[in-house]
């Protein structure tokens, strides 16, 4: 039989646990990944064919999305963009080569998300490939269904110079000396079925 003291004891436990448990879900609210809980709105994992507009016409790119939590809130972001003009169209024209783009996206609502990329304008040949501009791309993304979104971007292009602390990121307070607006579009990568062979002649 319990006594008093340990009556006492087993219900000071519960408001105890109560109390603990009130207060995370005061925090979890408070949070930022349960914003909009319980919908999330779609993921964005997986791969992405991206089609961005260019001066010369759409360009096609492969983008790919890894989540970094278990609500898909944040994803780090891999867009192979090999139509892109390392020149920026000859606005820097000893660049010959760039660098992938990598960045962070996160999810501002069900069907909101805003990216961060980065990439490197460089002139090959030497013994060491040269430095000739760091790209800032920054996305604000409208998912239109769980497949298919739209998005508004600029570039923003910084010299090497910009960097004074050498950091790979442009320093704080710098301003582009060329911001380049775009619109990109994305599709999810689904299955797709096999082809019938072509007969050899």
């Amino acid at each position: 039989m319990y006594t008093k003291r340990n009556i006492v004891v087993l219900t000071a436990i519960a408001v105890i646990m109560l109390l603990f448990t009130t207060a995370w879900n005061v925090f979890a609210v408070a949070d930022d990944t349960a914003a909009w809980s319980p919908d999330l709105g779609p993921r964005l994992d997986g791969a992405w064919v991206m089609i961005g507009q260019s001066p010369t016409g759409p360009m096609v790119h492969n983008s790919f999305n890894t989540a970094q939590d278990a609500q898909g809130l944040k994803y780090t972001t891999y867009v192979e963009h090999s139509q892109c003009s390392p020149s920026v169209w000859g606005t820097f024209p000893e660049a010959n080569a760039h660098s992938q783009m990598i960045g962070l996206t996160e999810k501002t609502g069900p069907n909101t998300a805003r990216t961060t990329m980065i990439h490197y304008g460089l002139k090959t040949g030497g013994v060491q490939d040269e430095l000739v501009y760091i790209c800032i791309t920054s996305w604000e993304a409208t998912l239109v269904d769980e497949d298919h979104s739209t998005s508004k971007a600029t570039m923003s292009f910084y010299l090497p110079q910009q960097d004074a602390d050498h950091d790979g990121l442009p320093d704080t307070g710098q301003k582009p000396v060329l911001c380049a607006p775009y619109d990109a579009t994305f599709t999810r990568l689904k299955l797709m079925p096999m082809c019938e062979p072509t007969p050899m002649p």
